[in-house]
């Protein structure tokens, strides 16, 4: 028989704001990169959240001060961001909406464009089954400044039809909580679509459809309780 899954995205509906944000500051306090790329950074989300700026070069650039990193080095980097920047940022109606339908007996994924690294992290401190993000291409153990494995848009849903068939998963009777209207490929495509906390776009689309639309507005705080591992599992 086929189960039912829980699907969450991760900036601003597991967690509050933009984990590639907190990314940036932080090597910009470790004096990894300086003012100058952060000024460009926020250029360049300024320009896609504007729609002007195409995804992939969007991430693209995110990912370039990483070139170079080894994989304990992104590894280590990746689990300090998580647990100091962004656990404590976690939705209190997050953590309790995972623990529903982990009650429910549903299967638990997290499914982001962002990095798979911070998906393993963040989706290990809340004991989520299954975590996908998007990552870089290892040549000679350091991240080449080519061949990201980029998920987005129409791409989560293919990550989602790929995880629904090995797994015994009905994506019919499925949840899928998202605030971006780029995820409107998988929201389509699930029985019961969540918009969380949505940009404008996909609020218009969520009135119009009558799809559930849910406020997440607090933090667990410095006090969450949540841990994670260093350990990763194998990369994809």
């Amino acid at each position: 028989m086929s189960r039912v899954a829980a699907i969450f995205d991760l900036d601003k509906t597991l967690v509050a704001g933009q984990s590639g944000v907190y990314a940036a500051l932080k090597m910009w306090r470790e004096k990894r990169v300086g003012i100058g790329i952060m000024f460009f950074a926020a250029y360049y989300l300024t320009l896609y959240k504007l729609g002007i700026l195409d995804h992939v070069q969007m991430y693209r650039n995110a990912a370039k001060p990483f070139v170079g990193f080894t994989l304990d080095e992104v590894a280590k980097f990746s689990h300090e961001l998580v647990r100091d920047k962004v656990l404590p940022r976690i939705y209190v109606d997050a953590a309790r909406k995972v623990e529903e339908h982990r009650a429910r007996e549903d299967v638990l994924v997290l499914l982001t464009s962002s990095s798979w690294f911070l998906a393993q992290y963040v989706g290990s401190a809340l004991r989520i089954d299954h975590k996908l993000g998007s990552l870089p291409k290892f040549v000679d153990g350091k991240v080449a400044d080519e061949g990201l494995d980029f998920i987005f848009g129409p791409g989560k849903l293919d990550a989602a039809k790929k995880l629904a068939d090995k797994h015994g998963i009905d994506l019919s009777r499925s949840f899928f909580y998202t605030d971006s209207i780029n995820d409107i490929h998988l929201l389509e495509n699930v029985g019961e679509p969540r918009v969380v906390n949505p940009d404008p776009r996909l609020r218009r689309i969520a009135w119009q459809r009558g799809w559930n639309i849910e406020r997440w507005t607090k933090t667990v705080g410095a006090d969450h309780g949540l841990s994670c591992e260093l350990a990763l599992p194998p990369m994809l």
